[in-house]
């Protein structure tokens, strides 16, 4: 119940009790920021305690940013921090969202995110968890064997795939036999396959610098499917072939996690179509029922996939008839 009435604090802000409370013990800050105070009231330091249930389940949805702190609010769809993992002792500890973001053109701003020397990384067309692994990678910040060690854990020293006692990054990607296998088979064209720059940083930029942009796509989403495969290997002894991490690779390069997460984009992405089209009516047809039910409900998503769902609202108010159906339904109609 101490739960209940913080969360009602939080999205209520013009109620009475929100207002009050809020002049009495935190008008400069919002609720989730907060203290105790001094003479607090009973009242206040129970909600105050139930707040931490609140905490440990709530997530920003982004909007234009400005509300959301890029290093002390939950906000990146990460599991199970949601927060950035780059120490936040180099930068701004204030530095909120909307710095980060373009305002023409609505996405995130490479000129903020990047540095020169990694800017190729960010700009890839690839999910945003792949960018931070290889962003990791380069700066040694990956749990390798040789890393594991210095941290004094007890691992196995030898790679558990070709038996050679190299620990480091290099041999994950580079040296190792799985890994010459891996480039072998891909056919990406690239001389760096048999030069070695002196750090990962420098042979991804080379890799670069001889690929053009779905070629080096390929190439990270790659990598990402290597390390997947080479935890799984240490940690569940589970192994994969080089030809099904191949084969992996273009089920990630789209980003979508999850079906309903893909069926969602599936149906804003055809609604956009029409609405190219000029079409005053149409009908669209998911296979996936829950996403559907939730494009119908009236009320508001409050779900991963809200922000997307509230984006498909926002262009059915440009058509004379929009209907959303299971694919069950056997009429003439736009598929999705």
């Amino acid at each position: 119940m101490l739960a209940k009435q913080g969360w009602r604090i939080l999205t209520n802000p013009n109620l009475l009790l929100s207002k009050i409370l809020k002049a009495r013990y935190f008008p400069k800050v919002d609720f989730m920021q907060a203290k105790k105070g001094y003479n607090s009231s009973y009242t206040w330091r129970s909600i105050l305690e139930g707040r931490q249930v609140i905490e440990e389940g709530i997530k920003w949805r982004l909007g234009d940013g400005n509300s959301v702190r890029v290093w002390g609010d939950k906000w990146i769809p990460r599991p199970y921090t949601f927060q950035p993992i780059t120490p936040a002792s180099v930068f701004n500890p204030e530095l909120r969202v909307a710095e980060l973001i373009d305002k023409d053109s609505r996405s995130w701003n490479s000129d903020v995110l990047t540095t020169n020397e990694l800017g190729v990384i960010w700009k890839a067309k690839v999910p945003n968890k792949i960018k931070i692994f290889l962003w990791r990678a380069c700066k040694e910040a990956i749990p390798t064997t040789q890393n594991l060690i210095r941290r004094k854990c007890d691992v196995e020293p030898a790679c558990m795939t070709c038996g050679h006692p190299s620990k480091d990054a290099k041999h994950v990607f580079y040296d190792c036999s799985f890994a010459r296998q891996i480039w072998a088979l891909a056919n990406i064209p690239s001389a760096a396959w048999n030069q070695w720059p002196g750090s990962l940083e420098d042979w991804f930029l080379l890799i670069r610098q001889s690929l053009d942009h779905a070629e080096f796509n390929m190439f990270v989403v790659v990598c990402w499917w290597m390390w997947k495969r080479r935890n799984a290997l240490v940690m569940e002894n589970k192994n994969s072939t080089p030809l099904e991490i191949l084969g992996w690779h273009t089920a990630t390069i789209l980003g979508v996690t999850d079906p309903e997460h893909g069926e969602v984009i599936a149906a804003r992405t055809a609604v956009e179509f029409a609405n190219q089209m000029g079409w005053r009516s149409c009908v669209i047809e998911g296979d996936c029922l829950q996403v559907i039910q939730n494009v119908n409900a009236v009320k508001k998503d409050s779900s991963p996939i809200g922000s997307i769902i509230s984006d498909i609202h926002i262009l059915s108010t440009t058509f004379d008839s929009v209907v959303y159906m299971s694919s069950a339904m056997q009429i003439e109609r736009l598929t999705v």
